[in-house]
């Protein structure tokens, strides 16, 4: 089945790619933002700050609560998650084709207007914290972890949560400085998929063109294996071997 997309690119600079799937009733809605941890390169008090701040952006906006965002994703009927990667982090939401502008609304809400509230922030590093600790238990990924501590020698090499120490320490204004420089429209792209009847450009218009783009934006530098890496070893006392074989590939 060939599938159609339009792709439109706001007077803001943010792109949205609408894919309509024909014979769908749900529509996915995601919002792309061109940040991971790789990008937490240039002070390493930062390791685990693009976690911390999709953690953050759950906790209320400067309309809605934590509460009501949770609500109104229930009324809608639908799922709604987000994850953080090495170079990006998503939002979305899953939803009626015909709910498509709250959908929309609820999440360039979410993405734009996070508030960083110091209270929220020091309850969730023991919730990031104790995320941290399920990491290092679970060996498979305790072990993708290593590898890129062994192979990269920058921010690629650190675990995507941070550590302990860089979580307990950090501060609301380091977080929403990352969010400032990062969450912006010309660092954004929107999809849309699935049943898109109800979609326009000037409805994507309404909700996501009304951002501004404030500062400059510096793109991660390109990452180098470290030639000096070798083998390491780490003991936990479980039954099983877990191990991790690499070597180069052909060059892109």
């Amino acid at each position: 089945m060939k599938l159609n997309n339009t792709v439109y690119e706001l007077p803001n600079k943010l792109k949205a790619i609408v894919t309509n799937i024909p014979g769908r009733t749900s529509t996915l809605i995601q919002v792309f933002v061109k940040t991971g941890y790789a990008n937490e390169y240039t002070d390493r008090k930062q390791y685990g700050h693009a976690h911390f701040v999709e953690h953050m952006l759950f906790k209320g906006t400067k309309k809605r609560s934590q509460k009501d965002l949770n609500t109104e994703a229930d009324i809608l009927g639908g799922s709604f998650n987000a994850y953080t990667s090495r170079e990006h982090t998503t939002y979305y939401i899953q939803i009626h084709g015909n709910k498509v502008a709250e959908g929309m609304d609820l999440l360039s809400d979410m993405v734009f207007n996070a508030t960083f509230a110091s209270k929220e922030i020091e309850k969730e590093k023991s919730v990031i914290v104790e995320e941290f600790k399920s990491r290092n238990d679970q060996p498979e990924v305790l072990l993708y972890d290593l590898w890129d501590s062994n192979n990269f020698n920058n921010s690629m090499g650190h675990s995507p949560i941070g550590d302990e120490v860089t979580i307990n320490e950090s501060s609301r204004k380091s977080l929403l400085n990352y969010y400032k420089k990062h969450y912006r429209p010309d660092n954004m792209i929107v999809t849309i998929t699935g049943n898109t009847d109800k979609i326009s450009k000037e409805l994507i218009m309404k909700y996501f063109g009304k951002y501004k783009n404030e500062g400059t934006y510096t793109k991660v530098p390109f990452s180098q294996i470290n030639p000096n890496a070798t083998g390491k070893t780490v003991h936990k006392d479980i039954e099983q071997i877990h191990f991790y074989l690499s070597y180069p590939g052909l060059r892109a």
